[in-house]
């Protein structure tokens, strides 16, 4: 009569198992480290320091790859370790990929008379007129801001007979309200970029709104000179860092200065979120922030896309919705924001 007895693992067995589970254990919290440490990098080094700058414009999504395999790994040898695997995943996702849940849509305010919708695009001197018309028309946009226009008498000439259109340099703002001159902040000192921004006014039943139009120096020299690995590349990039900065304080004391409601929209090429974004814009919401949901990139290169596209207002509107559109030809997308005042018209 035969007895069945357990099978028992050989020694050299129960060793690998154990040390395979620790290597796991060690692997979740060295990426959980490095996936905090790059949240820190680009809430505290974005456009301050090359190393958070090359987080900011760089493929995020990278940060995901570990994912799979360390979360196969957990279930298989120690599946208490996916608490880690969702804060990771929650970090990257949220903060570091920036992404963006409506909250304040829950208790949004009773519509109040007057709304706006805006549409802001870097045309990239790329963007196809007809397309970037038919979206207007189609998303009933009420005011326009146009940057990087290479020949603005031609974009001009293709809004209505019922729309005021002014234009300067690279900037052209359309609005079916009277609007006002354009006038533009020039900064001489500035190099190589000297015009950065327009602004007027717009006329609506609510009474003058401030709108700034801007384009700020792009970064692609400084992380072109790291991609090459050219000489003193990191020296070039803290230089285009140190005038994308400059420029960037001097565009928001100008903005500053101006009284009333306001709306700026533009290419910042810079994210939101980081400590350097909110020392130039903090004192604006962003629309997206505030009410759009996902990620809402709006330049796109081979690999991947990042927010740099916004559009900001004064605390005398809310935002109701905002969102990226479609390609219309540009490397950048149209951001479409839904603007509502606070108050009712009339009021005071």
């Amino acid at each position: 009569m035969s007895t069945w007895s357990p099978k028992v693992q050989s020694p050299r067995r129960t060793t690998f198992v154990v040390l395979l589970s620790r290597t796991i254990w060690f692997l979740c919290w060295l990426y959980l480290f490095v996936v905090v440490l790059a949240w820190g990098c680009l809430r505290y080094g974005a456009d301050r320091h090359w190393l958070g700058t090359l987080l900011e414009f760089g493929p995020r999504w990278v940060l995901l790859v570990p994912l799979a395999p360390l979360a196969l790994g957990a279930t298989i040898w120690n599946w208490r370790l996916w608490w880690i695997i969702g804060a990771v995943l929650i970090v990257v996702l949220g903060p570091v990929w920036g992404l963006s849940l409506p909250w304040s849509a829950i208790g949004f305010a009773k519509p109040t008379a007057l709304q706006l919708r805006v549409l802001t695009l870097n045309t990239d001197g790329r963007a196809d007129p007809s397309a970037v018309l038919a979206l207007v028309e189609e998303s009933q946009v009420e005011v326009v801001f146009l940057q990087e226009c290479h020949r603005p008498e031609m974009w001009a000439n293709q809004f209505g007979p019922d729309w005021h259109v002014r234009f300067q340099d690279e900037f052209l703002l359309a609005a079916r309200y009277p609007l006002t001159d354009l006038e533009p902040l020039s900064m001489e000192d500035q190099v190589p970029w000297d015009r950065c921004a327009v602004r007027c006014q717009v006329s609506t039943t609510l009474g003058s709104v401030h709108l700034v139009n801007l384009h700020t120096y792009s970064p692609r020299k400084g992380l072109e000179a790291v991609r090459h690995r050219e000489n003193n590349a990191i020296g070039t990039l803290q230089k285009n860092i140190m005038w994308r900065r400059k420029e960037a304080l001097a565009i928001s004391a100008w903005t500053a200065s101006l009284r009333g409601p306001m709306i700026i929209a533009g290419d910042f090429n810079q994210a939101a979120g980081s400590t350097a974004y909110e020392d130039c814009w903090g004192r604006y919401a962003n629309a997206f922030s505030e009410s759009g949901l996902g990620w809402g990139a709006t330049f796109y290169s081979r690999w991947h896309g990042v927010r740099i596209d916004h559009v900001l207002i004064s605390d005398d509107w809310q935002a109701r919705e905002c969102w990226s559109a479609r390609h219309v030809g540009s490397a950048h997308r149209p951001v479409i924001a839904t603007l509502q005042a606070r108050r009712a018209e009339g009021s005071r």
